[in-house]
């Protein structure tokens, strides 16, 4: 197995997902972990492989902002497992127009990783 690109964090959160192609398709689930450049969730829905989704959900802020941040990132489905109890997914974050979401949120990884990080070679 190669080693990861990134290191993960485990954090467990409501999450949205959605198509931002038009289409009706929203689902929710539980975030499992995420790194800087995805993220696994449970859930009962899926997209196919490939789609443009448009994820939301939210982060605890750190230091003098207590409360929470909601952030809302966009991504490709690259990847599920279908399991008894529902779907595991991968989802590929990338940058988009919502900049400011983005940057906030690879800034919160970064923090976390260093504090906690979780190694999967």
């Amino acid at each position: 197995m190669k080693p990861r690109r990134h290191d993960r964090v485990f954090f467990g959160t409501q999450v949205a997902v959605e198509s931002p192609e038009g289409t009706p398709a929203r689902f929710t689930g539980r975030l499992i972990n995420v790194s800087k450049s995805g993220l696994a969730m449970f859930t009962q829905g899926c997209f196919t492989r490939g789609k443009l989704v448009r994820v939301r959900f939210a982060l605890p802020r750190d230091g003098s902002s207590p409360g929470e941040k909601r952030v809302n990132l966009l991504g490709i489905m690259k990847w599920q497992r279908v399991l008894p109890e529902g779907n595991l997914l991968g989802i590929e974050l990338l940058a988009d127009d919502n900049v400011a979401d983005y940057r906030w949120f690879l800034n919160w990884i970064q923090v976390r990783s260093q504090k906690h990080p979780i190694r999967c070679d």
